[in-house]
């Protein structure tokens, strides 16, 4: 058996110039020091932030992340803005709408330069070998400008880590929505092209449901796809809740399948009165952490 290698990409932005963030950098840094708590080498682990998430510097990244050999265990954890954009085919007719995350120096009018569409990342992640261990999260808002709500007197600053929209921009996203038309989330996008490579899969596709995915990764989503993802403060420190509350409750849970660690955070997300609801999805979720972490 070759021997294993770990490789962690861990990527946030704050430095939105047009609308800023406050927790997405102390994301990442908290992933990778608790992978180093976990034994994982620094040098095995890659952090991009700020300034230095542009598109050549996430494709760079990637490329190394996903060069992998079965019995290899890769994460990658992206915090910042995600946004949607209504999608066109070459007739100018309305054909759908694109989950993105966006870089740091995110512009509407360059979409491809200054975002990852759902498409390219599932492009990536459906190139991992089957027996690659995977962790993917996402603390990002894919949603259409919903806000989060609120109860009680529990009412940090909060920021949805949803990109403001232009009007142009949100009217024709509107529009798309009124068609019927509606984002198919990274995992549906992951599970087409594992299908491409590697022939069908059994399960379909059911948005906001757990383990509907045979792609060969464990992942968890910042929220459903019609909520947004909270930056917000915890214990005075700035981060995204889900990121604090899933690590959090790893400390703990490192022989409990990942499924039931996103579980457990997001029964306390609603505990602690945040609106959004991580979703674990893929065919490794029922593998534990310890697993999946590569610790043996």
């Amino acid at each position: 058996m070759p021997i294993k290698q770990r490789k962690a990409f861990l990527t946030g932005v704050n430095a939105y110039p047009n609308a800023p963030l406050q927790g997405c950098v102390n994301d990442v840094l908290d992933v990778a020091n608790a992978l180093v708590r976990y034994g994982w080498q620094e040098s095995d682990i890659h952090l991009l932030l700020d300034a230095r998430v542009t598109k050549d510097n996430w494709i760079e990244r990637m490329d190394w992340l996903i060069d992998t050999s079965p019995n290899d265990t890769i994460l990658y954890w992206g915090s910042g803005h995600g946004a949607q954009i209504a999608t066109r085919n070459p007739q100018q007719e309305l054909d759908g709408l694109d989950e993105i995350s966006c870089l740091v120096n995110f512009n509407w009018d360059d979409i491809s330069g200054t975002a990852i569409r759902d498409k390219e990342f599932a492009e990536y992640i459906a190139k991992i070998p089957a027996g690659v261990n995977a962790i993917i999260g996402s603390d990002t808002c894919n949603s259409g400008g919903l806000m989060r709500s609120m109860l009680g007197n529990h009412n940090p600053i909060i920021r949805p880590r949803h990109f403001p929209e232009p009007p142009d921009i949100a009217w024709r996203n509107e529009a798309a929505r009124r068609m019927g038309f509606a984002p198919r989330g990274l995992l549906s996008l992951i599970m087409s092209f594992w299908e491409l490579l590697f022939g069908a899969k059994s399960n379909s596709i059911t948005p906001d449901l757990e383990n509907t995915t045979d792609a060969p990764i464990a992942y968890i989503s910042g929220c459903k796809s019609n909520q947004t993802s909270a930056d917000t403060t915890i214990g005075g420190r700035p981060c995204g809740a889900m990121t604090h509350y899933f690590w959090s409750e790893i400390v703990n849970s490192l022989d409990k399948p990942f499924q039931d660690v996103v579980a457990a955070a997001r029964n306390e997300l609603s505990r602690q009165h945040y609106s959004q609801e991580p979703q674990a999805e893929g065919s490794k979720i029922d593998q534990t952490v310890r697993i999946l972490l590569g610790l043996g």
